[in-house]
């Protein structure tokens, strides 16, 4: 199993600009301004907790959490200062969406910890909040399907396939 935390703005991927050259043949690049860097950041944060180690082969679950900040419109003023207000959302439900923050991960993991992110037959995207010492950024967790069917072997039946995916997809906390 894989884990790390990426703290920072998540940014999204999946769509692209042409950038046409004054020689050569037009350019694709990421549309978003900042995606590049935070996909960097990525594979730089994967390559320092696990360096160069061999991409990983077949089917893998990946499960990510990302976290991001509150509004300051969720918190109350004055005496209130500090408060989550009652009527702040539960979860963000606002831009950016899930798959294009989970496209930005895939991609920048790509070459660094899998060989292709075909391989990922499971997912798993959060979108929380912050709260008390998270900060803002992405925690990832990846599993080779090999990791969670030797797991179901040793609990021999005592659940179903899905519960026990669900287990050993999330974070390891709690959190959810």
């Amino acid at each position: 199993m894989i884990e790390f935390f990426v703290p920072g703005t998540a940014r999204t991927a999946g769509s692209k600009t042409v950038v046409r050259q004054a020689f050569g043949p037009p350019r694709v690049r990421h549309a978003g301004k900042y995606t590049k860097d935070w996909m960097d950041k990525v594979a730089w944060f994967a390559l320092q907790k696990f360096g160069r180690m061999c991409l990983l082969e077949g089917p893998l679950v990946l499960t990510l959490w990302f976290y991001r900040e509150r509004a300051k419109g969720h918190f109350g003023t004055g005496r209130n200062s500090g408060k989550l207000k009652d009527s702040a959302p539960l979860r963000p439900i606002t831009l950016p969406d899930n798959v294009k923050l989970a496209r930005a991960v895939e991609d920048a993991l790509t070459g660094v910890i899998w060989q292709d992110d075909a391989q990922i037959c499971d997912h798993y995207i959060h979108k929380r909040y912050c709260n008390g010492e998270q900060k803002a950024g992405v925690y990832v967790i990846v599993k080779t399907l090999q990791e969670i069917v030797e797991t179901l072997e040793e609990t021999k039946g005592e659940n179903d396939y899905v519960k026990e995916v669900e287990k050993h997809s999330g974070r390891a906390d709690g959190f959810d």
